[in-house]
């Protein structure tokens, strides 16, 4: 090759990795959305300042509030799989049954792990046992004027769907969420008391979409001055650490063969599984690896094991929730989720409203009313199928602080020991 000719190849491969940064961006702007794209959204309020703290990434084509789509499921094209890639029907990673194991019966499977419910435990007071002026399902605000609100009282470190407090402004409530307790109906209740006609269809748990509140949409000060004021009611609930541990066990673990914990889990998973929803609704996801399938614990011991070193908010110790208990003046109990539900909202005037009636499957009974309207795992009749004696004992260990907290204990009526669930079927 000349030396002429050499310098025209130069000049033109040159010119050739110039163009590439210029063609990027050209594609980023004029390429036609897709499913797979992530974009930004805020799930704040009209009418508040904008922070970079309400920011949170949902996928396009996610299902929104307005009920167009209904459940939390993205619909996604066959296409978007891998090429060559292989595909499991989802009916085929069920239980023995067939039947999903999700939160509650109303919600559906997700399309996609998204960062919003990236795992994160609970993160609160070195003292599980934080001493506080509350008595369970007992309206006072008699110390809480005087407590220093912390950081982690408006919002947790990191971020999951739990982290922040959701407030209901018409009827001064602010609800401390925790998973596994009755979390899909109480988010279900406040997107009914917030006017959504649509609160019992829509999955309730994305923030991005479920149109709710939270304590930190507003300043740090406003936040502070709702918290401690004797107008506003701070709440909420607890279950018995070791009915909870098994609940989450069932769901995560043993629901849909794992995807949960492998997403969030598994180091040795270095692609996410999605579940896609064919045309026909047929779900299907990838393959799993000889890796992914062994991380997935197959017992309880198993799961204990994990959750010391894999921390999610699904099973992170109740007590950690809150920073200062002293905040909270309403602590309700799982076991008796009628009766103190009954008490919080009589108690802030929303019982004949919204808490009498339009529950179960037919809209004619009280939250959870008659039909125990709870979680879809079972694990409430399933004690025994799991637990031995040893298996208990291990769980009490682990949620020592819980069972030791003072609040907890009461409103669980545990009197600061474990309670024998066994005797109870």
């Amino acid at each position: 090759m000349s030396v002429s000719r050499r310098k025209a190849f130069v000049c033109r491969r040159c010119i050739a990795l110039c163009l590439v940064p210029f063609c990027l961006v050209l594609r980023l702007i004029f390429s036609p959305a897709d499913n797979n794209v992530i974009e930004v959204k805020t799930s704040m309020p009209k009418g508040r300042p904008i922070n970079m703290e309400n920011m949170v990434v949902a996928k396009k084509g996610a299902s929104s509030i307005d009920g167009e789509n209904k459940g939390a499921t993205t619909q996604l094209q066959v296409s978007s799989l891998d090429e060559g890639e292989d595909t499991m029907n989802i009916e085929e990673l069920m239980g023995k049954d067939g039947k999903e194991t999700q939160d509650d019966p109303t919600a559906t499977l997700e399309a996609d792990t998204s960062k919003e419910e990236a795992a994160n435990e609970f993160t609160g007071s070195k003292d599980a046992a934080n001493d506080g002026a509350v008595a369970a399902a007992v309206e006072t605000h008699s110390t809480k004027e005087d407590v220093t609100v912390g950081m982690r009282d408006i919002k947790l470190p990191g971020w999951n769907w739990d982290s922040v407090p959701i407030v209901i402004e018409s009827h001064k409530l602010i609800f401390f969420t925790i998973p596994k307790v009755g979390c899909t109906i109480f988010k279900q209740l406040f997107r009914r008391m917030m006017g959504y006609e649509n609160w019992k269809t829509i999955d309730p748990h994305d923030p991005s979409r479920n149109g709710l509140d939270y304590l930190h949409h507003y300043s740090r000060e406003n936040a502070t001055a709702m918290l401690t004021s004797p107008e506003w009611t701070n709440a909420i609930f607890v279950r018995e650490p070791k009915e909870r541990f098994l609940s989450a066990f069932l769901d995560k673990v043993k629901g849909n063969n794992g995807i949960y914990v492998i997403n969030h889990c598994c180091p040795e998973s270095k692609k996410k599984i999605k579940v896609y929803v064919l045309p026909n609704g047929t779900k299907v996801v990838r393959a799993f690896t000889v890796q992914e399938k062994q991380c997935v614990p197959q017992t309880m011991l198993g799961f204990l094991n994990l959750t010391r070193k894999c921390h999610d908010p699904h099973w992170a110790p109740q007590s950690k929730r809150v920073e200062h208990w002293g905040l909270i003046d309403f602590i309700g109990g799982f076991d008796n989720a009628h009766d103190d539900t009954e008490k919080l909202l009589k108690q802030i005037g929303a019982w004949d409203e919204f808490g009498s009636n339009g529950w179960g499957v037919n809209g004619t009974e009280e939250i959870f009313g008659t039909t125990k309207t709870r979680h879809a795992t079972g694990s409430e009749t399933r004690f025994n199928e799991f637990y031995t004696k040893s298996i208990e004992q291990k769980v009490e260990e682990r949620y020592a602080g819980d069972y030791n907290h003072t609040e907890i204990a009461k409103a669980l009526q545990l009197d600061g020991r474990a309670k024998d669930k066994k005797s109870r079927y």
